[in-house]
């Protein structure tokens, strides 16, 4: 129950679709990422002040590639194939993947100007450690 994504067989195209009523959203994605996002906005959609479907999931798809960094191959980016690993697996650190996103998109929402800040990847436990310490300067 509730919506789901798929890929076309052979193709680089992703659908989110409402699994009881076998019907599909639009817009078609181009990365999974964004069709991740906006099946979840659209399964808590009284959260989202959007009517049209389309244009929420064109503001996402741009949202995402800006969130890598904005070039046409971001999602090749090992950030961007491990975070969507984790989504797509259903992790915890998904959940907070699909958190940070949903957090980020509502502020790029209210001023789409300044471009929501790139992702980076996650510090190891030995590189935080020497932040906190300062060891790393």
């Amino acid at each position: 129950m509730g919506n789901r994504i798929a890929k076309f067989e052979d193709q680089e195209e992703w659908i989110v679709y409402a699994s009881v009523r076998m019907s599909c959203y639009q817009p078609i994605f181009g990365d999974e990422l964004s069709a991740w996002l906006f099946a979840h906005f659209i399964s808590s959609r009284e959260r989202l002040a959007y009517q049209d479907e389309y244009h929420l999931g064109e503001r996402i798809s741009k949202f995402i590639r800006l969130s890598y960094g904005g070039d046409d191959d971001y999602a090749d980016g090992d950030l961007y194939i491990d975070e969507c690993a984790d989504v797509t697996a259903g992790t915890t650190r998904g959940s907070e993947i699909l958190s940070e996103f949903v957090e980020a998109f509502y502020e790029w929402r209210a001023e789409p100007s300044i471009n929501p800040p790139v992702r980076i990847a996650k510090q190891t436990f030995d590189e935080f450690e020497a932040d906190k310490t300062g060891e790393g300067e």
